[in-house]
């Protein structure tokens, strides 16, 4: 009884410091911009200032850390009088909250302003090709970009809350060029069809496999929804291609380091890894039931064949009960609504400890398998007769674990 009343004691601990954790005040990208970018002269710089002073647009192409695969963009500054500043949106602290923070979908990312001698520095000794774009203003444009920049980067307009897909240091970036062609750069990428968000990091994270896989698992049919062009700036790669399109603003590429390695931004169209998957899976199974089959014949087999589906049935578990936890707990919205709950979630971390011992918990094993495989029956069910319903791309995590739950269930009438 003590122990159950402790154990509620730290959930509750844990549930109030999720909920109480202080949010900062912050301001959304449409405000910054209808507040505090406005074309009305000068504002104050001179004009020998802004006649020496070169606005552009920087790409850093991705690295090899998992963040640093989608590429990142920011704002460049020189003037003849003063180190080259570099703006940009990609910036968070570790902090008391950052964990809790995290957690809950309140990612707390600030404008910050640097010395871009330092953050250029870094990415060409993390090998990230570098890239730059003039932008061809007005004294009037340069002092507005100006003024917006340092407001947004000073400490009271700073925070905002950062979004993997709809707010992030590319689509800051992009509105604010958006602005600079007064509205017309957005009216026309928004003409165009594009891939949907699902697709898009699917060209950006189909150099892992098992990333990938991951997290496709975690996302719902938010990211399946029909997008447009403008969307897919979410990319700063594809953000700086479009500015292509406006050479009377943005003038030729020059490149500023090119990386040694042949990593790309993205690759060029998505990649169906369904069969990938599902050959894993099938291998995976097959482990299982040669273990399972020979386990009676020496101990060591028994012992291997318990650590393998503990190992593999656990980490599933795990991914299960991330999934669970951002689903219903957080506001990662783009994990709402996912039918691979249905299949993945938490009651495979029971499973997996079950399956040390299988056959003293065969009856329950077999059960729980065989649910799993009637529930991703009735779903593709579902998904083929209300196929405009159940949008939810996940074939590759729907076939991968059929064939995993279907070698589980035939190991235990082994």
């Amino acid at each position: 009884m003590k122990k159950r009343l402790l154990l509620l004691l730290l959930l509750s601990l844990f549930c109030f410091s999720v909920w109480s954790a202080e949010a900062p005040q912050y301001y959304g990208s449409s405000y910054m911009l209808d507040n505090y970018y406005v074309l009305d002269g000068n504002q104050g710089y001179s004009k020998a200032i802004l006649d020496n002073t070169k606005l552009s647009i920087v790409f850093i192409d991705s690295g090899d850390v998992l963040y640093q695969w989608f590429g990142h963009i920011g704002v460049l500054v020189e003037t003849s009088s003063s180190q080259s500043i570099l703006y940009d949106y990609g910036r968070f602290e570790f902090g008391p909250d950052f964990y809790v923070n995290f957690a809950m979908g309140r990612l707390w990312y600030r404008c910050v302003a640097s010395y871009a001698f330092y953050e250029l520095t870094n990415a060409v000794q993390a090998d990230r090709s570098i890239y730059v774009k003039p932008l061809n203003l007005t004294n009037e444009e340069k002092a507005a970009v100006l003024t917006f920049l340092n407001t947004n980067s000073s400490s009271e307009y700073s925070t905002y809350l950062y979004h993997n897909y709809k707010d992030n240091c590319s689509t800051r970036i992009r509105d604010l060029f958006d602005r600079l062609t007064e509205g017309s750069f957005k009216n026309e990428m928004e003409s165009r069809d594009g891939y949907t968000y699902r697709e898009m990091a699917n060209m950006v994270l189909s150099r892992n496999l098992f990333v990938l896989w991951t997290l496709d698992a975690l996302q719902g049919r938010n990211v399946d929804l029909d997008q447009t062009y403008w969307d897919q700036m979410f990319l700063p790669s594809v953000f700086f291609e479009a500015l292509d399109e406006y050479p009377e603003i943005a003038g030729e590429t020059s490149v500023v380091y090119e990386s040694k390695s042949s990593r790309s931004s993205y690759a060029e169209e998505p990649v169906n890894y369904t069969l990938a998957a599902l050959a894993v899976a099938v291998g995976l199974g097959l482990i299982q039931l040669t273990l399972t089959t020979l386990r009676n014949k020496k101990k060591i087999v028994a012992l291997l064949g318990s650590v393998y589906s503990f190992t593999l049935q656990f980490a599933l578990g795990i991914i299960g009960s991330v999934l669970f936890f951002m689903m219903f707990f957080t506001l990662h919205d783009y994990t709402y609504l996912n039918e691979n709950i249905l299949f993945l979630n938490p009651v495979l971390l029971v499973t997996a400890f079950l399956s040390i011992k299988p056959e003293k918990h065969r009856k329950t094993l077999k059960f729980i398998y065989g649910l799993f495989m009637a529930l991703i029956l009735i779903l593709i069910s579902l998904k083929l007769i209300l196929h405009s319903v159940f949008i939810q791309n996940n074939w590759p995590q729907i076939i991968s674990l059929s064939a995993f739950y279907l070698f589980n269930f035939a190991s235990t009438r082994l």
